[in-house]
């Protein structure tokens, strides 16, 4: 079972963690900061849920690092990026990705909280789709060796 959404944000400038933490506490969202990417992954499970707002820039692992070891491990977070220091290929490696936004800081707490309530819907879509394949496995792994053969006969045979 998946944990339930949250915010999880991992940025190496405390005032950025405590402002976007006071944020989400105000906007009543539940969230967890963390001052490196390698924090969070020591906190790191397959079945969080939510957003991730990851800062690019970081010391060791970096945002896209990071970005990219939560998408071998098909979670299902949604990352939105912050920088400070961005810029147009860094943007568009991000999104093409994977990552549902790409902010330059400053950026307006509305705009923050809109992509973040869009990172949550796309993260609830993506646990939906997780749980159909993962029914579908189970359906299949539950068949008898001959209902394996039937079901992978039909498949090759066209009507």
């Amino acid at each position: 079972m998946a944990d339930e959404q949250r915010v999880f944000v991992v940025d190496d400038d405390p005032d950025v963690l405590h402002a976007v933490s006071l944020l989400l506490k105000t906007a009543g969202m539940a969230s967890t900061s963390f001052s490196s990417a390698e924090e969070f992954l020591q906190a790191y499970s397959q079945t969080m849920a939510g957003c991730l707002i990851l800062d690019v820039h970081m010391p060791g692992i970096d945002g896209l690092e990071l970005q990219q070891i939560i998408r071998e491990n098909n979670a299902s977070l949604s990352i939105i990026f912050i920088s400070g220091h961005g810029d147009i290929p860094t943007a568009v490696k991000a999104i093409k990705t994977g990552a549902v936004e790409f902010l330059q800081k400053p950026f307006s707490e509305e705009e923050l909280l809109n992509n973040i309530y869009r990172a949550m819907e796309a993260s609830q879509m993506r646990q939906q789709q997780i749980r159909y394949q993962e029914n579908i496995q189970n359906r299949i792994d539950a068949l008898t060796a001959r209902e394996k053969e039937v079901m992978q006969l039909g498949q090759t045979r066209h009507y």
